[in-house]
């Protein structure tokens, strides 16, 4: 009987496990991109491709370990000269939504119309491009789908210069299980454009037109700003995962001669790129949204008949919610909610006695009523320990929101384990998705971060003969930015000329998840 209570619930984990994933893969998904022509600066034959990406893991357990070798750049003049998002003048009146839908359109139609081999050949071997050194670039097939989406990548365009972006997708309505089963396929394709971005800019980088694949990384950065506007967590983590290709790109064009220093751009981006929050909010609201008797569960008035019933369906439509084509018959459905009400309301009440309600009211309620006060109360408590968090800068809040989701998820019991603490097992599904997404909106910001400390020695070196300095403390010519994980400067060191930057991963995480820069400074 256990069991079937169980099942349930492992269905709808494995069923947001998959919409997380829509949002973290990094699978080839029909990438594209069109060149746009502007000056061009020839890569240099003689710089040697050892030093350069791609980058690769000598341990999959370490950090990535990204070999640059870059030129000094001093600061642009004006030093404002690049941004890296559309400024206001040069934004048109309208909504980005329209172009962007326009875009996913095209997409899908030139998907149609490339053979399958062709097309599967290509998706397969779409990552392996960008471990490759320039010189290696399978260009041609590069330009070949660069021109299969010149369409879809026109409209990206375009929608990237409006002036808003509004999706209106209306998720604040959602109830029920419609909160779960509520669609994102076309922020799945916002990936796909993202990664048509992505190859633009690294066949323009490899033709070394600099300043065309400058101006699609702007694209790719706002596009993933504007994939975040719906207040859903997914659609955040797909904003950071197609920003988060555009970093990528950036550190390949500042890996190149005569790249211009983007410490000013860098500084004027906003931050956070992607605010988690709303979406984070949305999902701490989730219990409520799924189960909307938990809202009124102290207060309403029903039969146990009716409290009952109300359990029965959570159960049948959190199976639904999996996709199963298997149903308990209605006379099990009755038995395994009674079960898991009876062994849940002993430790519910006593929890909620020592809350402070009464014990003669709570002694009138049905029991499932004295449940679903428990659920309501015990999601609250979860949501609002662990949101609360947020507020704080991030060198705080990952570590202590770490420390109380463990604590928390402790005092729920395992994943099969049916407690008081999370009668609805909605806690131990949604919080750990929620410590996920905070770790990706950190980790994305201290890129950045590292990003920007690179152009600091590229601009200390052009001050300095071309030298890189012994530490960051002699780089005293612009600011060097802190890792925002935490307040403190990125680790570095020098020796025999060449530099080590490491980006740790935020607290708790893998350390598969950080990066180490190795910096050699060429002549100007």
């Amino acid at each position: 009987m256990k069991q079937n209570v169980i099942l349930p619930l492992v269905a709808i984990a494995l069923s947001l496990s998959a919409r997380l994933s829509l949002a973290q893969s990094d699978d080839p998904q029909r990438p594209a991109a069109q060149e746009t022509k502007t000056q061009t600066i020839p890569p240099d034959p003689q710089r040697p491709d050892e030093h350069k990406l791609p980058q690769g893991r000598e341990n999959p357990n370490e950090p990535a370990v990204i070999r640059l070798t870059l030129t000094p750049a001093a600061e642009p003049v004006p030093a404002l000269k690049y941004e890296l998002l559309p400024g206001p003048l040069e934004r048109t009146p309208g909504n980005a939504a329209t172009n962007y839908y326009r875009a996913m359109l095209h997409i899908q139609q030139a998907i149609a119309a490339v053979p399958k081999e062709e097309s599967q050949k290509f998706y397969q071997d779409y990552e392996s491009i960008f471990d490759r050194p320039l010189s290696e670039m399978p260009k041609q097939e590069m330009q070949k789908w660069v021109g299969y989406y010149r369409n879809a990548l026109a409209e990206t365009k375009a929608a990237t210069y409006r002036e808003e972006c509004h999706f209106n997708l209306r998720v604040q309505d959602l109830r029920g299980m419609d909160t779960i089963n509520f669609l994102l396929h076309d922020f799945q394709s916002a990936r796909d454009l993202g990664r048509a971005l992505r190859l633009r800019a690294r066949l323009e980088v490899s033709s070394g037109k600099l300043d065309d694949a400058l101006e699609t990384v702007r694209q790719g950065l706002q596009l993933g700003r504007d994939s975040a506007e719906p207040e859903l967590l997914i659609n955040g983590l797909v904003g950071i995962a197609i920003i988060s290709t555009m970093q990528d790109e950036l550190v390949e064009i500042i890996d190149q001669p005569g790249s211009p220093n983007l410490y000013w751009a860098l500084s004027s981006l906003p931050r956070p790129m992607v605010d988690l929050r709303r979406g984070m909010r949305f999902d701490m609201d989730m219990p409520e949204r799924m189960f909307p008797f938990l809202k009124d569960a102290e207060t309403a008035q029903r039969t146990p008949e009716e409290w009952q019933k109300l359990m029965m369906e959570s159960m049948n439509n959190i199976t639904e919610v999996s996709g199963s084509t298997v149903k308990m018959p209605q006379w099990q459905s009755r038995l395994v909610a009674t079960a898991g009400l009876m062994m849940i309301y002993p430790e519910a009440k006593k929890r909620l006695l020592e809350e402070g309600m009464n014990r003669e009211e709570l002694e009138k309620m049905p029991v499932a009523q004295v449940v679903a006060i428990q659920a309501s109360r015990a999601q609250k408590r979860l949501y609002h320990n662990v949101f609360k968090w947020t507020s704080l800068p991030y060198s705080q809040q990952v570590s202590h929101a770490e420390e109380a989701t463990k604590k928390l998820i402790a005092d729920m019991g395992g994943p099969g384990q049916i407690t008081a603490a999370d009668p609805l097992f909605l806690g131990r599904l949604l919080l750990p998705a929620v410590q996920h997404a905070m770790s990706a909106e950190v980790r994305l910001q201290s890129r950045f971060a590292a990003i920007q400390t690179i152009e600091a020695l590229r601009m200390h070196a052009a001050a300095n003969r071309g030298h890189l300095p012994k530490s960051l403390e002699d780089v005293t010519i612009v600011p060097v930015p802190l890792n925002p994980a935490t307040d403190k400067p990125f680790p570095y060191e020098l020796h025999g000329g060449v530099a080590t930057l490491i980006v740790a991963p935020p607290a708790g995480r893998l350390e598969a998840e950080g990066r180490k820069y190795t910096i050699r400074m060429e002549g100007p």
